[in-house]
């Protein structure tokens, strides 16, 4: 094997690699978040998670490469999650920016006063869409993961726990 076509199969497998990890990070996120009851800063700490962890392997710039379009899920339902999330990584979780999702607000009327209150406007994660997002991140975990060793297994590597 060339050394470029070795060194183009390495980065590959470095990219699969570190995607099937974000997904199970996401996911487990995602898990820790369902088993929480309140909503405070832990419960948006695991949001911002979610999203910027699952959308890591997807963005440029991405030293190792981000994935293509045709690493996001075709389950219709699965591919529109998807797309939100990258739409509000960049709106809502992953930049300090004032956006049309993100900005500071005055609570002071809300709150029964009579002059300004100010505090993060903030868009919760839909509790009810985690199962389905679990569901996502472990399916493109599995991807991520088929890609990788097919990409290894022509590095000449084998699985632990096979053929040894």
């Amino acid at each position: 094997m060339e050394e470029r076509e070795r060194n183009r199969l390495l980065r590959e497998v470095r990219r699969f690699r570190f995607a099937q990890a974000d997904m199970r990070q996401a996911a487990a996120a995602a898990e820790a978040l369902q088993r929480e009851q309140g909503d405070g800063d832990l419960c948006r700490a695991l949001e911002t998670a979610i999203v910027v962890i699952y959308a890591r392997p997807f963005t440029p710039p991405n030293k190792v490469g981000p994935l293509g379009p045709e690493w996001a899920p075709t389950e219709p339902l699965l591919h529109n999650l998807h797309r939100e999330l990258m739409e509000k990584r960049d709106q809502v979780y992953a930049h300090s920016d004032e956006t049309a999702l993100r900005d500071v607000v005055d609570n002071g009327a809300t709150l029964g006063k009579d002059h300004p209150v100010y505090s993060e406007q903030w868009y919760p994660v839909s509790r009810s869409m985690l199962p389905i997002f679990i569901r996502m991140a472990r399916e493109q975990e599995g991807r991520f993961y088929k890609a990788a060793v097919e990409r290894e297994s022509k590095l000449g590597a084998k699985q632990l726990g096979r053929d040894e």
